[in-house]
């Protein structure tokens, strides 16, 4: 990765560059995700200044004032915060360590109503660890189908799983958006850039909300991330 930026400054890439990001890197994390989807393509990839602006991001594109959220608790600090940042409201779903981590989906059901709009997962999660099994992914995907609802995966930790497959909600219908970073797998924090996978009508309006936040992500960072993601592959 250090590589690839240095060579990117060097031969003048120091300018605007695509909002939705360079088609070569959108087309690198597309690679990545055809196990899950056979036609994800780079119309579905946005390229974005970290996993934070890209939740950022569809939260502003997603929810309308008075909307309700379904947010993990206990979970990352972004989820409510963003919720209230877009007028909507966080409705905290409880997560507890005698069920392995896991949403219970009577208690979901109970915390429906007709102002929710979404729900948010994080699996693996911060702050528990914990992953969602396969069969856990499904009963989410059949709950949300279920009340109309949109799922925000923020799946910034799938590369960092020891003892098993990371899961992922990315294949799992057009309501779906997947939130990731560079951050976690590359070691590379500070440098703030991410990605979101949505269906390409999705993209089009969360991109929309993308391009106001920041113009473009910086495209010095971008040049150097397309061969570093197709190294780290899925696993």
């Amino acid at each position: 990765a250090i590589e690839a930026l240095c060579t990117a400054v060097r031969t003048g890439r120091n300018h605007y560059g695509p909002s939705a990001g360079l088609s070569d890197l959108r087309e690198a994390v597309a690679e990545r995700y055809r196990d899950r989807l056979a036609e994800t393509s780079r119309e579905h990839v946005i390229i974005t200044a970290s996993g934070s602006e890209a939740l950022m991001a569809v939260a502003l594109a997603l929810y309308d004032p008075g909307d309700e959220v379904l947010v993990p608790d206990p979970g990352f600090v972004l989820y409510g915060p963003h919720a209230k940042i877009a007028g909507a409201v966080p409705v905290p779903y409880p997560l507890v360590e005698a069920e392995d981590w896991a949403p219970d989906l009577d208690r979901l059901e109970s915390l429906v109503t007709p102002k929710t709009r979404a729900i948010v997962v994080n699996s693996p999660s911060n702050p528990t660890g914990a992953v969602l099994s396969a069969k856990a992914i499904e009963r989410i995907v059949e709950f949300a189908d279920r009340h109309d609802l949109y799922i925000v995966s923020d799946e910034a930790y799938e590369q960092i799983v020891y003892d098993g497959p990371a899961t992922s909600f990315w294949g799992r219908g057009d309501r779906v958006v997947v939130v990731n970073t560079f951050s976690k797998t590359l070691a590379m924090t500070g440098w703030r850039l991410g990605f979101l996978l949505a269906a390409p009508a999705l993209a089009i309006a969360i991109n929309k909300i993308h391009y106001h936040i920041l113009a473009c992500p910086p495209r010095r960072r971008r040049s150097r991330c397309s061969p570093a993601s197709r190294r780290a592959g899925r696993r």
